[in-house]
């Protein structure tokens, strides 16, 4: 196959479309959470400080200025979007995970007890390993 046909088929997959909305709907709420960090949250962490969040914390050495204030911003940005994302998309699929695992079927046991020593031995033993009791296997 060459490369075009590899794209196509990459590009057709349906995991590569729930990808895409993914990243979409990723960068969409980061912007609206950036945008309300920084027109809500930076001015009110900035009252506290007595000044704009962006420039609190900022140190200047040798020229250069650090700004911790903007660094904090985003660090409130993306514990909100992180907040976000558990709430809308991992919590759900874990909870509709565990509704699919509590009605799969249970796995039959792969042991059980030897009638006569009451031993646990293998479904399929013909011979218990402890005291030597011929027994029927369950599994042929």
């Amino acid at each position: 196959m060459g490369l075009w046909a590899d794209f196509k088929k990459f590009a057709g997959n349906p995991s590569f479309a729930n990808m895409a909305v993914g990243i979409v709907v990723g960068i969409a709420v980061t912007a609206v959470v950036g945008g309300i960090t920084g027109s809500v949250i930076s001015p009110a962490v900035g009252l506290v400080f007595h000044g704009n969040l962006n420039n609190v914390g900022n140190v200047t050495v040798g020229g250069s200025t650090f700004t911790f204030g903007i660094l904090f911003q985003d660090l409130i940005n993306f514990l909100i979007v992180l907040g976000v994302v558990f709430v809308i998309i991992v919590y759900p699929m874990l909870r509709m995970e565990r509704r699919r695992a509590a009605r799969a079927p249970a796995a039959k046991p792969t042991t059980r007890e030897c009638p006569e020593c009451y031993s646990t031995i293998n479904r399929r033993a013909k011979r218990c390993a402890f005291c030597g009791t011929t027994v029927t296997p369950l599994d042929p």
